[in-house]
């Protein structure tokens, strides 16, 4: 009969610490547009520490991870994912697309593809709107891709780091199947 691992059985099959910060990150940014929520904030933490994305980046946010919900709802993960606050949006989202990183914007315009569509790239920045607002203009015309969820239910959308589980490990999931595709 199968059971549940406890946390000591899962811990012993990690890595040490120092071995963990060696390790080469996915060539993946999520870049949160003006993110509102602490608890949200801290789920996608979550998320990227489970997806071993490069960075989290936080343009113009009211959520901070120094927020107490955000650190009780990461449960301890913050100090592994490298974070950064940044005042300037379009200016980094500009210096990544000059680096090679292909923009995908999350949110549901007249051009956008379903997200397991969307462009796949060795390198990605995965743009996160506002829970309110979603993605600015400004971000959207950037972007190299508008990528939706389709809502089959009555819902207009998914809560914000739900949907940004969603489209990374789809990301990843296709990142992974191109690599072994290829050997």
């Amino acid at each position: 009969m199968a059971k549940a691992l406890t946390t000591q059985e899962l811990r012993a099959t990690k890595i040490n610490r120092e071995e963990f910060k060696k390790i080469e990150r996915n060539k993946i940014v999520l870049f949160l547009d003006r993110l509102l929520n602490n608890h949200n904030l801290g789920a996608i933490l979550r998320v990227a520490d489970a997806g071993l994305v490069e960075k989290v980046l936080s343009f113009d946010a009211l959520a901070r991870i120094d927020g107490k919900k955000a650190l009780a709802t990461a449960k301890g993960v913050a100090e592994w994912v490298p974070h950064e606050m940044v005042t300037d949006g379009l200016s980094v989202l500009k210096s990544y697309k000059a680096q090679g990183y292909k923009l995908l914007a999350l949110e549901l315009c007249d051009d956008s593809v379903v997200y397991y569509d969307s462009i796949l790239s060795e390198k990605t920045v995965l743009i996160i709107g506002s829970e309110l607002t979603g993605v600015s203009a400004e971000f959207l015309e950037l972007a190299d891709q508008r990528i939706y969820i389709p809502m089959a239910g009555m819902a207009n959308s998914l809560n914000v780091a739900t949907a940004t589980s969603i489209a990374l490990f789809d990301l990843l999931r296709r990142k992974t199947q191109g690599k072994s595709q290829s050997k």
